[in-house]
């Protein structure tokens, strides 16, 4: 009678002895060990390369982060610049020496009004100041707030460094104010949204970020002078 071996199973006779296979004698060894089989050097390579681009990746991100953050903590550190000061001081220095004060009140804003501010453009007279329009009629500024106007803007602790455009529909002028001294103009038009200055004078430029404290003195002292400029759709 003959006996029936499986094809994987099939035995090899050297001289007397029978023997398996070598390759069943590694498969037995394997699995007799508990071990599973090494995965081919290829998947090994892939693997490699996934968590090395992970790492890196990872690296990039903590750096982006924290090149951020220090650059935020460094724009709003409270204080100016000393370019800025270079700007700041000969127009704080006009606004106090100056006699005669202006106060305008600006139009819609340009990306949250549009409609509005096509509308007030068309059928109100405006003036352009750097750039932007306002009412052409100026409103009376009562001398206590003046006074107190001319205080908070040629402090320059209520003023800091810019530090970068806003998520806010991008600078509006809600009101500029104007200081006349012999034959000069020192202008600040303020911008609530932004909290942020631009201010003008004796050829000299800046635009700054606002300290939040002296901002709401500002605004508070301002908002009695609404006037012209229809009620926003939001507000």
């Amino acid at each position: 009678m003959s006996s029936r071996t499986s094809p994987n199973h099939a035995l090899q006779r050297t001289g007397s002895a029978v023997t398996a296979p070598a390759a069943d004698h590694r498969h037995l060894s394997a699995r007799h060990a508990g071990a599973a089989p090494a995965p081919p050097v290829a998947e090994l390579g892939v693997v490699s390369r996934f968590f090395a681009s992970s790492a890196m990746n990872l690296l990039r991100l903590l750096s982006v982060t924290a090149f951020s953050l220090l650059t935020l903590t460094s724009a709003h550190a409270g204080s100016l610049t000393a370019g800025d000061r270079k700007q700041f001081d000969p127009i704080a220095a006009g606004i106090s020496a100056a006699t005669e004060v202006t106060l305008f009140e600006g139009l819609p804003h340009q990306m949250f009004d549009r409609d509005s501010l096509a509308t007030e453009l068309k059928t109100k007279q405006t003036v352009q100041l750097h750039g932007y329009p306002f009412y052409k009629r100026p409103l009376p500024l009562s001398a206590e707030d003046a006074a107190a106007l001319r205080r908070l803007l040629t402090n320059k602790a209520s003023f800091e460094t810019f530090g970068g455009e806003k998520a806010c529909g991008g600078f509006h002028p809600d009101y500029s104010i104007a200081w006349a001294q012999g034959g000069q103009t020192f202008r600040v038009l303020i911008c609530f949204g932004c909290h942020e200055f631009k201010m003008f004078g004796a050829g000299h430029e800046l635009r700054t970020d606002s300290d939040d404290t002296a901002m709401k003195k500002i605004e508070a002292i301002l908002r009695k002078y609404h006037a012209q400029r229809p009620k926003p759709r939001n507000g």
